[in-house]
Order: C-alpha cells, then structure tokens, then sequence
C-alpha cells in the first residue's frame, strides 16, 4: 500500500496533518458534479492582474457587492482515467450563480469542499488524479 502523502496545517499551536490522497480522492469522487460558470469578461482590464485568477476574483469581489470568491478547481489535462487539477478562482453572486472572470471561457468547475486554511495549505495547488 502506498503511503498518503500528508501537508501540516498550523493550528492552535501545533501542525495538523492533511491527508492530500484523501483530499484529491474525494475531489475525484465529484468528477461527475463539475458546473460550468457563466463566462463574463472581466471589466477590471487594465488592472495588471493578467491571469492571476485568485487575485482578480478578490478585486472583483472588492468592486462588485453581493459577490464572493469561490476557490476550487478545473482540469486542464486527462491521460486516461487520470485528470490533471489545477487552481482556479471565480465569483459568485448573491443568487449563487457562478461566474468565470479570468479565462477566455467557461469551463467546469469544482468548487473547494473546506476551510480557507485548508485551501491556503495545500501544496503546489496543481496534482494529477490518480497519482
């Protein structure tokens, strides 16, 4: 049996560890369960955020009230029943509808099923499903 690969998450003093195989497990368990956000082009041009999603859905949600960053992921690669998962951030609005503000389309998407700080704690924020 392989060994999980485990991350610490500092809390209360002491580092917590985080199961990633169980993780990207249960991640991979949703990949029927993808929601393709609404594409917007985003009005922030200008803004020198580029592709930086994370950062461009904050400023988003900083000038657009009623809106919120949801973190998650999308697939850029398969190879089989393997998916390669990379970070992704969009903006949802007060009615819950999801919006894509960074890429040039719409694709799905899988929101983070956690805490801010799990999110935050998670390596390289890019892994390939199954290992």
């Amino acid at each position: 049996m392989a060994k999980s690969r485990v991350a610490g998450l500092f809390l209360l003093g002491r580092i917590m560890p985080i199961d990633l195989d169980a993780y990207f497990s249960e991640l991979y368990g949703r990949l029927n369960q993808g929601v393709t956000p609404v594409h917007r082009a985003s009005k922030l041009d200008g803004d020198g955020l580029g592709e930086r999603c994370h950062d461009r859905a904050d400023a988003w949600c900083e000038r657009h009230s009623g809106f919120t960053p949801v973190r998650g992921w999308v697939i850029d690669y398969t190879d089989g029943p393997r998916v390669h998962y990379v970070c992704h951030s969009v903006v949802r609005d007060d009615q819950g509808t999801l919006f894509e503000i960074t890429l040039p389309w719409a694709q799905p998407f899988w929101p983070h099923q956690g805490s801010d700080d799990l999110w935050a704690d998670i390596p390289h924020h890019d892994r390939w499903w199954p290992a």
